[in-house]
């Protein structure tokens, strides 16, 4: 028999204790006061017994009465002692049975019924492209009434300078100072061709003497007018020079009666993924116009031709770049952050506009056929 003199929660009259049992308080389990301030202390000696055992027998002679249940405001009891409940439910934070539900009047242990799983995430629903790569790789030069898509490039001398120089240029020089100095060496091309055809694209100086680099496929195949528009207004009439259709580059010359600033080349093996370049042309006309973006790989291999997919041609170790290429671009300069050509921009994988995927002939590349085109004029 306890030697607690507090009341005990007694069993629910659905729930009998086992025969030969007897509930015993914890001393350990049970936390609340021994008895309301008020109430008296037992004395030394025998011990109530519990209030289910002393009935309407009353207390024994000797013994002190059990103290009374002490009340809430509500004037309802207030329960004290060990509830049934962990015995039956579980430890605290363990989670009940299934379906089964804790006494009336229990109080969840400390940190709650137990965890509780989140709910299972839906699965995941992933949408296939229509295409698994690249769909149509198309040049990006403008055409007229029945011109066509195409690429340009363009070239100059490999640069003398460190990349430590070049560095030091960069910190020293702003994007709007960088694309000043660059913008007069790039020129828009325009093609009216014998049948009446035009194409319209870029190309840049690379020698003091009018010589200009540009896209094979910006000339054509049928001959024609060619009229080079330089970043000041001035219009020149342009000669062929030679043609490289294999890499896609050509040479044309202008008289001006003066020198030109020249475009200064990078070696390409500089060229790293990651670098910040800026396109330079003239797509869908507008002259002058500069895009940024950056490397986003090397040496790639594609098939790029017409829009309606005829003249298919292969090039190799391209650059490929997300700053936006569009029709026009063709010839024209992809340039880093020091002004110097890595690249020339030839095609994108839009055959309706930019989407961020371009390509460039490296300008090692063009540079190399740039020469040969001039030394067998």
């Amino acid at each position: 028999m306890s030697t607690d003199p507090r009341t005990h929660l007694d069993p629910e009259p659905d729930e009998p204790r086992p025969t030969g049992t007897q509930h015993v308080a914890s001393a350990a389990a049970d936390r609340k006061p021994a008895a309301p301030p008020t109430a008296p202390a037992p004395a030394a000696g025998p011990v109530a017994a519990p209030a289910s055992a002393a009935g309407a027998a009353g207390p024994a002679s000797g013994q002190h009465p059990a103290p009374a249940e002490p009340l809430a405001p509500d004037h309802r009891p207030v329960l004290t002692g060990t509830p049934l409940w962990p015995a039956r439910y579980g430890a605290p934070g363990s989670v009940p049975p299934p379906g089964s539900v804790p006494p009336p009047g229990a109080m969840p242990p400390l940190g709650g019924w137990g965890p509780t799983a989140p709910p299972p995430r839906p699965p995941r629903r992933w949408r296939r492209g229509a295409a698994a790569g690249v769909a149509a790789l198309v040049l990006v030069v403008g055409g007229g009434a029945g011109g066509a898509y195409a690429v340009r490039a363009l070239t100059g001398p490999e640069p003398a300078s460190s990349s430590v120089a070049a560095s030091t240029a960069s910190s020293q020089t702003s994007v709007a100072d960088l694309v000043s100095n660059v913008q007069r060496t790039v020129v828009d091309i325009q093609v009216s061709g014998a049948g009446g055809g035009s194409s319209e694209g870029s190309g840049v100086v690379i020698r003091s003497d009018g010589m200009i680099l540009t896209n094979a496929h910006v000339l054509g195949t049928s001959g024609g007018t060619v009229t080079v528009t330089f970043a000041d207004g001035s219009r020149h009439s342009a000669t062929v020079i030679g043609t490289d259709t294999t890499h896609d580059l050509a040479v044309v010359q202008v008289s001006t009666g003066s020198a030109l600033p020249v475009a200064t080349f990078a070696n390409s093996s500089s060229v790293q993924v990651g670098d910040t370049v800026y396109a330079l042309g003239s797509p869908l006309g507008l002259a002058g116009t500069v895009t940024e973006g950056i490397v986003s790989a090397l040496h790639r291999s594609i098939s790029a031709g017409e829009g309606n997919g005829s003249q298919t041609t292969r090039y190799t170790n391209m650059i490929q770049t997300d700053a936006a290429l569009n029709s026009g671009n063709s010839g024209g300069p992809l340039v880093d952050t020091t002004g110097r050509v890595v690249g020339i921009n030839t095609a994108n994988a839009g055959s309706s506009g930019s989407i961020g995927v371009g390509f460039a002939i490296p300008a090692s590349t063009a540079h190399a056929v740039a020469n040969q085109l001039i030394a067998g004029h």
